[in-house]
């Protein structure tokens, strides 16, 4: 098995408990300056941390900060994605990792595409990872043209990365690594060469990056001749450390037998990022990590506070089901 895959599989080494580790998804309440923006930075940071310090409580294995409510998405590089956003995920993500404390691992994603940023920012808050939507291929989301970023990510990312940087974040996610696609915010250009440069020249090599490949919100008609399995292929070929499956949606479950395809061809590890549940998690059994976030939430819903009853079932579940995993 090379470095980089251990490398990967040791983010989640120090799990809890048996089975597939758990990330428990801080969805931060909308940022200042956007749409739905009605709290202060502190009643956010607030938030945050104390949705960070009940999943402690309930031995989730990691958590992943994204900043969902800031709907409508704007893509880095336009006018209206400033310094602001990244001061705020920067500050939200130092307060999340000093509540954790060292040894959980934690990482974040800036919507849309914003992976430099996000990568930056794990680093400098100590987080672990950055999960990057667009690594390899375009494709259209509901933000637009979604342009790859694995030679950009490093260029078209830097938001993600640079707030990993800045709290010590563990990882990042990545929607747009490889691959452009066609989101809701528009057109999005693929960013892994781009963003690994970047990762390189901040020294933030220590922070994973996990890809989405086929990412929900989506649409992947411009590269329908590109499987699933020659996306993951690129994806890997580019230096990712995880793929992230999703399904069609947030709470949308992933194709199971996608995740089969994966596994079979896959030399890093996969995250399934929508859709799990305590009722349907034994389906994923060979997953390396589930994201989770609406399973979390009060009806089932991630615009909602948690729910200690729907944390406290899930968690009880995974140990009864992986309680003979090796």
């Amino acid at each position: 098995m090379s470095a980089t895959v251990m490398m990967t599989r040791n983010v989640f080494a120090s799990g809890r408990h048996r089975g597939p580790a758990v990330v428990g998804m801080v969805h931060a309440l909308a940022l200042p300056g956007t749409p739905r923006s009605s709290c202060t930075i502190d009643r956010i940071v607030e938030q945050a941390c104390a949705e960070a310090r009940t999943y402690m409580a309930h031995g989730v294995d990691a958590v992943l900060v994204e900043n969902m409510h800031d709907t409508p998405y704007v893509q880095p590089g336009s006018r209206m994605m400033g310094p602001d956003t990244v001061a705020c995920m920067t500050r939200i993500c130092a307060e999340v990792r000093r509540e954790i404390g060292d040894r959980v691992p934690a990482g974040v994603q800036v919507l849309a595409s914003a992976n430099r940023e996000a990568l930056a920012v794990a680093l400098a808050t100590g987080f672990d990872f950055v999960r990057v939507e667009n690594f390899v291929f375009a494709h259209v989301a509901d933000e637009g043209w979604i342009d790859a970023c694995a030679g950009p990510l490093l260029r078209a990312n830097r938001e993600a990365l640079a707030v990993a940087l800045a709290t010590g974040f563990d990882f990042v996610r990545v929607e747009n690594f490889v691959f452009a696609h066609v989101a809701d915010e528009g057109w999005i250009d693929a960013c892994a060469g781009p963003l690994l440069r970047y990762r390189k020249s901040i020294g933030a090599e220590s922070i994973r990056i996990f890809a989405d490949i086929k990412k929900k919100h989506a649409s992947h008609a411009v590269t329908g001749d590109t499987s699933l399995e020659d996306t993951a292929r690129a994806a890997e070929f580019f230096g990712t450390d995880g793929l992230v499956l999703t399904g069609r949606a947030t709470g949308d479950p992933a194709d199971v037998d996608q995740l089969r395809r994966l596994k079979a061809v896959s030399r890093v590890p996969v995250l399934i990022g929508s859709g799990i549940a305590a009722t349907n998690l034994h389906q994923y059994a060979l997953a390396d990590a589930f994201i989770v976030g609406s399973a979390f939430k009060a009806e089932g819903q991630w615009q909602n506070p948690i729910c200690e009853k729907n944390l406290g079932d899930f968690m009880r579940k995974h140990r009864d089901t992986f309680k003979s995993c090796q």
